[in-house]
């Protein structure tokens, strides 16, 4: 399992995310924001919000590559790559784990079965074991037919609630199968009218490059 995988390329003059080996093409919504961790010493860093369309320092972050192996290493922890992270509103100046606002992540992920919709099925039951404790699940479904670009993505839709403070998150977690790897797009949110604008995203937003 040597074969190397393509992380794509994103443009920040045209705020353009391009993965050729994929054949994905995805225009970051104008007017989120892009986070970036800054490390400011060896003991500390804050995470750097750049707000998508507005100039930013890096131009292009060119195309690179992992081994596939690097997907597989046993620990569920380790078997992704992030493409990039956006947040609707600014997390900036600090670890923005306490901001409430929508997130929207593209990676790619090892494919356990090679079939999306197991795979599916096997994070959800990780996620919610591991969750079990602090996480009381209100709504859970794997569904097919998400529309991403002129295609459509199986996708596990949840609801739940933190057993601590009462607050509700929304998810949703769609995969695309490229044989022993997933494409993966992760959502969150915290108000049921978010989703719409997340589905617009995910439709509008996302191409192929071919086309």
């Amino acid at each position: 399992m040597n074969s190397l995988v393509t992380l794509g390329s994103l443009d920040e003059t045209t705020w353009v995310y391009q993965n050729e080996e994929l054949d994905i093409e995805f225009k970051l919504p104008h007017g989120w924001y892009k986070t970036q961790m800054v490390v400011e010493s060896k003991d500390s860093y804050i995470a750097h919000s750049v707000r998508i369309g507005e100039p930013n320092d890096i131009i292009k972050v060119p195309s690179y590559f992992i081994p596939l192996s690097d997907l597989k290493k046993g620990d569920d922890k380790n078997n992704h790559t992030m493409f990039f992270s956006i947040t609707k509103d600014s997390v900036g100046g600090g670890s923005g784990i306490d901001i409430k606002t929508s997130h929207l992540i593209a990676g790619i992920a090892f494919s356990e079965n090679m079939d999306p919709i197991k795979d599916l099925e096997l994070k959800k039951k990780k996620s919610l074991k591991a969750g079990a404790t602090r996480i009381k699940l209100t709504e859970s479904a794997i569904k097919e037919g998400l529309p991403v670009g002129d295609w459509e993505q199986p996708y596990w839709e949840a609801a739940s609630e933190d057993r601590n403070d009462g607050i509700k998150t929304y998810g949703i977690v769609s995969l695309k199968n490229y044989g022993c790897y997933n494409f993966y797009i992760m959502a969150t949110y915290y108000k049921e009218s978010d989703k719409e604008e997340i589905l617009t995203i995910l439709k509008n937003n996302i191409s192929t490059i071919s086309n």
